[in-house]
């Protein structure tokens, strides 16, 4: 074993001549030679620590550099030595214990755990109690052999370079973008104190500051106070270094994960609903997505009783007299029970109002600040007191009482209030919070994460080992991130969102951050994804959700929802239980590319999900080993969405992804026959649903279970079919006892491409074999172009084109001229086609191969000659958000029917807008319609008028649509003459008097005509 000449000389002789069972050996305690440094190791690390400058090192091994150096524990050292370590969970090891004059530090090193974790002891050998507030345990400076510069930190407050990130609670990373090597940091316990890291800059180099806060610690004369436990590692690929953190978290607490499920929350689609409603939504979530993984509905905020003070009312143990269920909670829990499905509720556990007349008798169940005060808080209340044994039966009887009516799912909101720590939302990076500035606990020996802690952990025992503990939201008071580790099932992992294009990026952002945490410490949740949106944010936000494997919830109105909205809920719901990382973490804020890889079946499958957060196209463009795909010469490439084959690749992949948009793209290396690229039952394209995959060379054929969903056509992409040899599907069938069961199978053949589909009356696995015979490839390969097509849909649309080939890439011309050089799709989009002319266009495979043509006559516009877009209107009024020239009212883009229109105006009513007019104008045209974003809510109903005034302020109604109403007609078009002397033209939106919620008004391809 060599080691490099920056470490002492002693310890290269020492590290080449002991090592026993991967442990180095140093000498024992009262053998040690004070000169030496003392060192431990294991198989991956050695830990050094120089007694004469009371420093640590940790280097990685073999190799010996250090990563790690000039190493601070905190005090002053006495003495050191090496001693055996022996803990609970990681087993034996060995440990450099320090003593110091404010207690006793430890370096521990323990069989295949990547890091050293650091412990610390505080003693009080003083005459009084000791109240220890903060700590910093350990500083030490990184070496990855880079300058800080070219280095960025990655935790809670997001990707910053060392030196602008303001600390991280829990964890904090750093790396070098261009290797992805770096250390990780992080604190393996928060029994008792509240962990976070620092980073900073000195000389060009990165240095690290773990720091816990306590509040108030107290220890006691002569006695010793165990402190939380750091860990650092150094590791090739970060990512992995942050996945072998998230393991050792579920190691240290012992978590053994509740499975992952899904299901709706009322609140984004109004407040706690009521009592019927909420029956029809889950009467037909039970019929239409159940089989797909939906399983629960949790009612929201309104339910409950109590006075309003600040923030919502708390009176959780009864029903609110005149709210959405007079008749009480447990009624509706067991109606959503017989449809099969779990009952949620949310509520707030650890505080309530010191002003409400029933707490008036109870005010010593409340925490005081220093000043003697109530620890009210804003929207969350005033803090209770946890170690108060009135206030712990309070709890234990609510949470019982709340079991009693069936309820199995709690949402539990505004946890960060059982550590009597303030509201700090939006809560990202480290905020001083003053934790601690309340006066002593009922219980004084306790901290205020130690407090939290026992909170949740007597909901816990109240509520049994059953209950889905679904945690809001570290968002509030970052606090709440290590304090709930262990003890919850889902954790909200951001701020609230809402179905705005905006709004949907908040949970992915902290989402991405932390997604090492998911499927190992809890569930991340990201706050429900949406598919009442326009249809890209709706295949969006629910394809990031289930590619990147968090918890899936709703908050749509699902029984107003179309079919087509229901189909992207039925295709991302289930959970894959594969592996799923970021790609680009260290390079953007928000990553664009994840990768899913599935290696729990015979054959391996990767996704792609390309995520595109920008307002413009974006073209991703990555190695296939930078992004984590199998070691090939090619690949099959399949786009879910699209529902086509797309160009296979080589060494990297290059794909366009428009604005606000994602692509899905399953990927398999070739392997020279026929093989299941993809399935139409799930984005992740075969891993939920395919097994036991298997080709026999001999017979040709390719065999495999598939779970089918009843009444649900099932489809399986068959590619490979020239690999090689030219592969002819020969027939297609399923075993006898799915025969006789009336699974039926069709197959059906394209360009590069054999659909197979299988159908079946009830939910069931279905055993399929498909036979194969080969043919020697045609001379000149395969990369011709065949079957382009160029369509139209309007006047308004781009010309689409669209044709079958397997080049790499391609030529695109349009009359001659060169429109893409190298296009690497099978469709494309040409946005500047002239109008009312014909238009040739030829695609050529680059590469060789033949050519096709097409020729299209494209249509001409029907657009106003004048549009609203450039007219500035005298006035214009909107009843909420704003004004828009050319989007909603929401600021997305005016969306009707499923179509997006550039031109256009946004309003909500109630809504008026005026325009001057010109004697040459002589018609007024449009389409008003309710924005698609929020055509599945059933409080969204308008009517639009159109009037007219003349120079002397006369007033005419022109036209006047039909109530517009969510679920029935949507939109109106307008084409009205104008009178003779019109001056001003008023556009009326009014909300068909049901109130105005929801109403947001489109007017599209809006404006004026001269003839």
């Amino acid at each position: 074993m060599k080691y490099e000449t920056n470490l002492p000389v002693p310890i290269h002789r020492l590290a080449r001549s002991l090592a026993v069972c991967g442990l180095l050996v140093a000498p024992a305690a009262g053998d040690r030679v004070s000169a030496a440094p003392l060192m431990i190791a294991n198989e991956t690390l050695v830990v050094t620590y120089d007694d004469a400058a009371g420093s640590f090192a940790v280097a990685e091994k073999p190799g010996g550099k250090a990563f790690l150096t000039d190493g601070q524990l905190e005090g002053k050292a006495t003495k050191a030595e090496v001693e055996q370590a022996s803990d609970p969970v990681f087993g034996a090891g060995r440990k450099i214990v320090v003593t110091r004059d404010e207690g006793v530090s430890s370096l521990e090193l323990y069989a295949k755990l990547p890091f050293v974790l650091i412990r610390t002891e505080r003693l009080n050998p003083g005459k009084e109690v000791l109240d220890v507030r903060r700590v910093v345990p350990a500083t030490f400076t990184l070496d990855l052999g880079k300058p800080a510069a070219e280095l960025r930190t990655l935790g809670t407050g997001g990707l910053l370079a060392p030196d602008k990130n303001p600390g991280s609670y829990l964890f904090l990373t750093c790396a070098d973008p261009a290797t992805r090597r770096g250390v990780v940091a992080g604190w393996l316990t928060q029994e008792r104190g509240s962990g976070v890291v620092f980073s900073s800059v000195k000389d060009g180099r990165v240095g690290f500051k773990a720091q816990l806060d306590h509040g108030h610690l107290l220890v006691p004369v002569g006695a010793r106070a165990k402190l939380e436990t750091l860990a650092v590692g150094v590791f090739d690929d970060a990512r992995l270094g942050e996945e072998h953190y998230g393991d050792a978290l579920a190691r240290q607490h012992r978590i053994k994960l509740r499975p992952q499920i899904a299901g709706h929350c009322t609140w984004y689609c109004g407040g706690a609903s009521d009592e019927t409603n909420i029956i029809k939504l889950a009467a037909v979530a039970a019929k239409e997505l159940k089989p797909f993984g939906f399983s629960f509905v949790q009612i929201d905020d309104g339910w409950q009783g109590g006075g309003k003070f600040e923030g919502p009312t708390r009176g959780f143990d009864r029903v609110k007299p005149d709210g959405p269920y007079p008749h009480g909670m447990q009624p509706v829990a067991e109606k959503i029970k017989q449809l099969g499905l779990t009952p949620g509720i949310w509520f707030l556990p650890f505080a309530r109002n010191f002003q409400d007349p029933e707490y008036k008798d109870r005010q010593h169940w409340f925490v005081k600040r220093a000043d003697g005060k109530p620890y009210d808080t804003y929207w969350g209340g005033t803090s209770l007191d946890l170690t108060h044994p009135e206030v712990q039966a309070n709890l234990t009887d609510l949470v019982k009482t709340i079991r009693s009516w069936g309820y199995d799912y709690f949402k539990m909101d505004g946890l960060w209030t059982g550590s009597a720590t303030g509201l700090t939302y939006v809560n990202d990076g480290y905020t001083d919070d003053g934790i601690g500035n309340n006066a002593p606990f009922h219980d004084p020996t306790k901290t205020n994460i130690e407090v939290y802690r026992d909170g949740l952990k007597l909901l816990r025992k109240a509520a049994g080992p059953d209950v889905f503990f679904s945690a809001c939201n570290v968002a509030q008071n970052m606090r709440t991130l290590g304090g709930s580790i262990g003890l919850v099932d889902s954790m909200r992992i951001g701020p609230d969102n809402d179905a705005g294009w905006n709004a949907i990026t908040v949970g992915p952002l902290r989402g991405s951050r932390l997604y090492f945490l998911n499927g190992r410490v809890w569930w991340n949740d990201p706050d429900p994804c949406y598919v009442r949106v326009e249809p890209k944010h709706a295949q969006f936000g629910p394809s990031w959700v289930a590619l990147s494997g968090q918890f899936y919830l709703n908050s749509d109105s699902i029984p107003g929802l179309p079919a087509d909205r229901l189909e992207i809920m039925k295709r991302t719901m289930s959970p894959h239980g594969a592996t799923a990382r970021p790609v680009d973490c260290f390079d953007a804020n928000l990553p664009f590319v994840w990768l899913v890889t599935d290696t729990r079946q015979p054959v391996r499958r990767d996704v792609l999900g390309l995520f595109n957060w920008e307002n413009s196209e974006r073209t991703v463009r990555y190695t296939a080993a930078w992004a984590g795909l199998p070691k090939a010469q090619s690949y099959h490439a399949f786009d879910f969405w699209e529902n086509k084959l797309v160009p296979r690749f080589a060494g990297e992949f290059q794909f366009k992804v428009p604005a606000q948009s994602c692509r899905v793209i399953a990927v398999r290396a070739t392997e020279g026959r026929p093989l299941v690229l993809s399935t139409s039952r799930h984005v992740t394209q075969g891993m939920i649903d395919v097994r036991d995959e298997m080709w026999d060379a001999a017979t040709g054929t390719l065999s495999g279970t598939s779970q089918v969903v009843a009444g649900d056509p099932y489809e399986l992409r068959i590619a490979g079919l020239a690999d090689v040899k030219l592969w002819q599907p020969a027939s297609a069938g399923v075993s006898p006892a799915d025969q006789a069961a009336g699974v039926t199978v069709t197959q059906a053949d394209g360009s590069g491409l054999t659909r197979v589909t299988l159908r079946s009356a009830v939910s069931r696995d279905v055993k399929w074999s498909l036979k194969f015979t080969a043919q020697p490839l045609p001379a000149g390969g395969t990369a011709a172009v065949t079957g382009l097509k160029a369509a139209m849909e309007n006047a308004d649309a781009p010309v689409m084109l669209s044709w079958n080939g397997s080049a790499t890439s391609y030529e695109i011309r349009r009359d001659g001229t060169v429109i893409a050089a190298e296009y690497y799709d099978l469709t494309y989009t040409d946005d500047e086609a002239p109008q009312g002319k014909t238009c040739t266009y030829t695609v050529k495979p680059l590469g060789g191969g033949t050519a096709a043509t097409v020729a299209l006559t494209t249509k001409a516009s029907d657009r106003p000659d004048v549009s609203l877009m450039k007219l500035t209107p005298l006035s214009a009024t909107t009843g909420w958000g704003a004004v828009g020239i050319g989007k909603s009212a929401n600021g997305g883009p005016l969306t009707l029917s499923g179509k997006i229109y550039p031109n256009g105006l946004g309003l909500h009513a109630k809504a008026e807008a005026v325009y001057a007019c010109q004697p040459e104008w002589k018609r007024f045209t449009a389409t008003a319609g309710i924005d698609d974003s929020q055509r599945s809510d059933p409080r969204a109903s308008i009517m639009c008028e159109v009037i007219a005034e003349d120079a002397a302020g006369k007033k005419q109604t022109l036209a006047k649509s039909p109530v517009l109403q969510s679920g029935k007609q949507m939109q109106h078009s307008f084409d009205v003459p104008l009178p003779a002397g019109t001056a001003k033209l008023y556009l009326v939106v009014d909300d068909a008097g049901d109130g105005a919620n929801c109403d947001h008004a489109d007017w599209v391809n809006a404006g004026f005509r001269k003839e």
